[in-house]
């Protein structure tokens, strides 16, 4: 939606008054605006499962189910799932069972895992990156940020492996938001870093299973990218006793959905 400014017109106090170069209603001329937080041309995904990395199946892969039986509790299990390519997701739900054999002392959580980027030691310098600590050292103990080499680095990185971290415009990479193709950006400026240690950050943290029907929902406004090479973390830890399942689904939105 664009501002027109050719077509002003001015009310009756001599404000301007501004088109908007969008569709209308052919009766009273308002605007007609879309609710949809999905980039154009992505399609919306419901699933229950991560997908199949190996056969490329979408939802393929490990169902958003965690089972716990009593005779272990407390405990806390950890399930990854990939997708194989970037999504954007925006909501979905978490449910319980049977709701008697779970309580405020259990708890869950939903994250984005950001392995680290594999990297390859080179002794003959010709590598196409170097990895450095932040204060730009090399070949410290500290050094973890991985930088672009102009084939006289020290390391070899896969970028089609490579995982971008979000560097707030103070990054060394670049990342294409739609195919997650990583390649190099100016120092300093870029979106992203390739760091050689993961990052786990939280979506949902710590969230109890008190609600008497068995189920969380949530309603967000906006999506959150994630790239292909991250795992959508689900963290849940139970201790009140007896067997207990629980499962889940995410509303998201992907290119393709065959």
């Amino acid at each position: 939606m664009t501002v027109n400014f050719k077509k002003q017109k001015l009310d009756k106090d001599g404000t301007p008054v501004v088109a908007l170069d969008s569709p209308y209603d052919p009766q009273d001329k308002k605007p007609v605006v879309v609710m949809s937080p999905s980039t154009e041309g992505w399609n919306t995904w419901i699933c229950g499962a991560g997908d199949d990395l190996e056969t490329g199946a979408r939802a393929g892969g490990d169902p958003f189910l965690l089972e716990f039986e009593d005779g272990y509790l407390p405990q806390t299990k950890i399930i990854d799932f990939g997708f194989i390519e970037n999504i954007e997701v925006h909501d979905g739900q978490v449910s319980w069972e049977p709701s008697a054999n779970w309580s405020a002392k259990d708890k869950f959580s939903l994250g984005v895992y950001i392995p680290a980027t594999p990297t390859t030691f080179n002794p003959s310098g010709t590598g196409n990156a170097n990895i450095i600590n932040e204060m730009g050292q090399p070949f410290e103990l500290d050094s973890y940020i991985i930088v672009p080499a102009a084939g006289d680095g020290y390391f070899d990185v896969d970028l089609v492996a490579a995982c971008p971290v979000p560097a707030s415009g103070a990054g060394f990479w670049e990342c294409d938001y739609e195919s997650g193709d990583i390649s190099v950006g100016a120092p300093f400026t870029a979106s992203y870093h390739l760091l050689a240690v993961p990052v786990q950050s939280w979506l949902i943290r710590n969230i109890i299973t008190t609600h008497p029907g068995g189920w969380f929902d949530i309603d967000v406004y906006k999506t959150e990218w994630f790239h292909k090479n991250w795992k959508l973390r689900w963290e849940v830890y139970k201790e009140t006793p007896g067997d207990g399942a629980i499962s889940g689904w995410i509303l998201a939105f992907r290119r393709n959905t065959q």
